[in-house]
């Protein structure tokens, strides 16, 4: 997990679909706000152009990424999920 203030973090998850949302549980039942960001989801809205090579994927992943890291600077737990 990467901690970005006292009330940010981002926990990445990828190979396993819906570990995010597992992971993300715990740390919302404690009053933190949680935002799974679905890879798939974010592949379908944002990142139309990217396609299902191995490239492709790891270019879903860092970009998933950044929009966590962004969001973890707005006070935020994120935890995305992609498969990779």
């Amino acid at each position: 997990m990467q901690r970005f203030s006292r009330r940010s973090a981002r926990c990445d998850h990828t190979e396993r679909a819906a570990r995010g949302r597992r992971a993300a549980e715990p740390v919302a039942e404690r009053g933190r706000r949680v935002r799974v960001l679905d890879g798939d989801e974010l592949r379908r809205r944002l990142f139309v152009v990217l396609g299902f090579d191995r490239a492709d994927r790891d270019a879903n992943v860092r970009r998933v990424g950044f929009v966590a890291e962004l969001r973890a600077r707005q006070s935020t737990v994120d935890s995305p999920s992609s498969v990779r």
